[in-house]
């Protein structure tokens, strides 16, 4: 893990967006960002639908949200957790701190507490740790590409074309039986809450002395989160573009 960060009264958290669903809206949001920059801006992974440095045509195909990050990275303090769609991706986001899903969670402080912050994928079934460990290794990328003859970005058009046909918003029977099974293999050592995306639903628990917050997706509902303290209370505040906006003014 990390050496311990602080983290910011107002910090917006951001997951799940799978651009370029919602495109319009994402884009949007990132514009009211720019006017108006929040004082940190946590974006947990799957921002995008695909997005890895190896596959070059990828980049291109999501320039323009590529290019609001990296213009908000200079107004603000920018945290990148990679997910398990956007990944090898710190050469894309020079002026963003960005986290390989080896170094989470991420361990931040606030109000004496500390918050592990991480996308949410590092801890499921072997079969699909063995999975995650492929598809984010560079070299795989470019083996396929290779295989595919892929020329003139063929092989993402067809991955792309793949994934957005996917249901992102199903239900989850007994997530948090899961998640509470699951637990017991996360190093918390230190941590008071943790943080995840991953999931695509809001969910909070309790699992001994540690506070669990599941962070919806802005690809579902598109929602982000506002981090407000009061006392010793640490809430994530559920918000719309609209309400940032009325915020604002």
């Amino acid at each position: 893990m990390h050496m311990s960060l602080e983290l910011k009264e107002g910090a917006l958290f951001l997951t799940d967006t799978h651009y370029p669903r919602h495109k319009d809206e994402l884009l949007s949001l990132f514009d009211a960002f720019l006017l108006s920059p929040p004082p940190q801006l946590f974006l947990l992974g799957d921002i995008f639908e695909f997005l890895s440095e190896p596959l070059s045509y990828s980049i291109l195909y999501n320039k323009e949200l590529i290019e609001k990050i990296n213009l908000l990275s200079q107004k603000t303090e920018l945290i990148y957790l990679e997910g398990n769609h956007d990944f090898l991706i710190s050469g894309i986001f020079p002026n963003s701190k960005v986290f390989q899903i080896e170094a989470q969670p991420v361990k931040f402080s606030f109000k004496g507490k500390t918050l592990g912050i991480m996308h949410g994928d590092k801890f499921e079934r072997l079969r699909y740790r063995a999975y995650a460990k492929i598809i984010r290794n560079g070299f795989m990328i470019r083996f396929l590409r290779l295989l595919t003859l892929d020329i003139n970005g063929r092989f993402a058009k067809k991955l792309y074309k793949a994934l957005l046909k996917k249901n992102l918003c199903r239900d989850f029977p007994d997530f948090e039986k899961k998640k509470l099974s699951i637990l017991p293999l996360y190093n918390l050592d230190g941590i008071d809450i943790l943080v995840e995306g991953h999931y695509h639903r809001r969910v909070s628990l309790s699992y001994g002395n540690i506070n669990y917050e599941a962070l919806s997706a802005f690809a579902c509902n598109k929602s982000f989160f506002k981090v407000k303290s009061q006392n010793n209370d640490i809430r994530f505040v559920e918000m719309s573009l609209g309400a940032f906006q009325n915020e604002q003014a």
